[in-house]
């Protein structure tokens, strides 16, 4: 999602968290990187996958009452 943090490209943080997904030691992710993988997954990711209705589970159908 695009905004003030990352320059109004949301692509910045995609290439930021696939970079240090396909870090091999996890290890050199320093605290500063690790706070911002915390950061996007907890207020972007989340947030977005909590309010986009493509995500959202289909209402249950209604039971029949059985009369």
């Amino acid at each position: 999602m695009p905004d003030q943090y990352n320059d109004g490209d949301g692509e910045n943080d995609l290439v930021f968290l696939l970079k240090m997904f396909n870090m091999r030691d996890k290890d050199k992710i320093t605290g500063p990187q690790k706070r911002k993988i915390r950061m996007l997954i907890n207020n972007k990711i989340e947030r977005f996958i909590l309010n986009d209705p493509r995500l959202k589970s289909p209402a249950p159908e209604a039971e029949p009452s059985g009369e």
